[in-house]
């Protein structure tokens, strides 16, 4: 869902006993138990084991810039009566077919592997502004991030494939849950 320039996204984690909780922000977090938003959709349980990846590449002439094929598309539909029109309706012109595109690729799906995995720990770091990370019996590290810039792919579920990528790209100044007991 686009929210003024940001992308959206909730993770929800449907446990083995039918609970759905949230990832909790820090050690003191009681009630994670939660109702997933009316719209969720499971990336795991009713997803099939191939999933369909469509793009669109943008090949622009020579020494033509996004600003430049905008203007283009935007002189193109104000030269016409019916593009005024549309125009005023609030139907905006799209970049030229000429001008991309688009491929299909057929990839397995990653979001299999996460299907009955246990969850091993909790990592926070003190004084971070997001929910803390959950590690798992396979050694991904998961998180959700709420919000992230447009067209990133940031928002949602967050995947670090081990704890060397997780410290890495977060730090090593965290605290785990099991060694906290």
């Amino acid at each position: 869902m686009e929210v003024g320039g940001l992308d959206q996204g909730q993770v929800f984690i449907e446990l083995n006993n039918g609970k759905t909780i949230s990832i909790p922000w820090d050690f003191e977090s009681e009630n994670i138990e939660t109702k997933p938003i009316a719209k969720s959709k499971s990336l795991v349980l009713k997803s099939s084991d191939k999933i369909r990846i469509e793009s669109t590449e943008f090949n622009f002439p020579e020494g033509k810039t996004w600003k430049d094929v905008r203007e283009d598309v935007k002189r193109n539909q104000n030269s016409t009566l019916f593009g005024r029109l549309k125009n005023k309706l609030g139907i905006k012109n799209g970049i030229p077919k000429k001008y991309t595109s688009k491929s299909t690729e057929i990839v397995d799906n990653e979001m299999k592997k996460f299907q009955n995995l246990k969850i091993v720990d909790f990592i926070m770091f003190e004084d971070y502004d997001s929910v803390g990370f959950l590690e798992l019996e396979n050694g991904n590290i998961i998180t959700e991030t709420l919000t992230a810039p447009h067209g990133t792919g940031m928002a949602g579920l967050n995947i670090f494939e081990n704890l060397k990528d997780f410290e890495e790209s977060c730090g090593t100044e965290y605290k785990r849950l099991k060694n906290s007991c």
